[in-house]
């Protein structure tokens, strides 16, 4: 459904009213990203206030209010989306979007587990009836977040190993191409040779299957380094990257996130190095696939 697209989902815990601020903005077709929202709300190791969200929805150009609702109050006719603070089963305190109400059913773009559609008595278990309403003003402004796709940086990787990738590339299609001549040469073995007990042939053609046999094991070979080299010459400087990062950035972003935070996301480094570097195999690997 329509309203899926405008889900920000959560990085961590403590990212809820950031995730939601970042939804409400998606639907007045502003992007912003959850890291900057953190800054303007104040977003610390225990989360985001009500006041704190309040306050940086108004930087970013909302008039806002916030209510008290009680059942009957919630199902009156107020601008959505808003956002509501609820307490989870676990106990915790967590904030939600909540895109529509209509007639008894209530849906949810919540952070942490996505588009959610509830009864109202089911919300109201968790829901204690803090509802920001949040409209934009003439201060806001649409626009998307500028910062580079994944293709861009992925490619902006890529360049510098252009000449690597190439001979890669060659490399597999002249293994396809002498795949293709191993078939051809079974079948005129079979259908020709054997057939008709050709020997000065068949001494013609072992020789020949074997050096083809050879060649194609020290092409394979050949390739085989030249990905693993590709591979590390693409993680290095997208993990040197990452450390300079981490290096150049301010105290507040490691005494406002818990430790474990910070290690995932380390772990996430390494993750998108195995990505960008399956892209890179993958789009070799396809041009070996044309032979089957």
């Amino acid at each position: 459904m329509s309203y899926k697209k405008y889900l920000v989902k959560q990085h961590d815990m403590t990212d809820c009213a950031a995730a939601c601020l970042a939804t409400v903005c998606m639907y007045y077709k502003k992007e912003i990203t959850i890291t900057k929202l953190r800054d303007i709300l104040g977003t610390d190791i225990k989360g985001t206030t009500l006041k704190g969200l309040e306050d940086g929805a108004k930087r970013l150009g909302f008039d806002t209010r916030a209510i008290r609702v009680d059942k009957q109050g919630f199902m009156s006719k107020y601008t959505l989306p808003a956002i509501a603070h609820v307490i989870t089963d676990e106990g915790l305190s967590h904030f939600v979007v909540i895109h529509r109400v209509k007639k008894d059913k209530v849906i949810i773009l919540d952070p942490a587990k996505g588009v959610e559609k509830k009864e109202i008595d089911e919300f109201f278990k968790n829901f204690d009836g803090i509802f920001l309403l949040m409209v934009p003003n003439n201060e806001f402004s649409s626009g998307k977040n500028k910062s580079g796709s994944m293709l861009s940086k992925f490619i902006s990787l890529l360049l510098p190993q252009r000449a690597l990738f190439i001979y890669s590339i060659i490399a597999s299609v002249i293994l396809t191409v002498l795949g293709i001549a191993s078939s051809f040469f079974n079948k005129i073995l079979m259908d020709e040779i054997l057939p008709y007990g050709l020997k000065n042939q068949l001494k013609i053609f072992v020789i020949g299957f074997l050096v083809l046999g050879v060649t194609q094991i020290i092409l394979s070979s050949i390739r085989q380094h030249m990905l693993l080299y590709l591979s590390q010459k693409i993680d290095i400087p997208l993990l040197l990257g990452y450390f300079k990062h981490v290096y150049k950035l301010p105290m507040q972003f490691f005494t406002t996130r818990k430790v474990g935070d910070i290690l995932t996301r380390f772990s996430d480094a390494f993750t998108i190095k195995n990505v960008l570097t399956s892209i890179s195999l993958s789009l070799i690997k396809v041009v070996q696939a044309i032979k089957k």
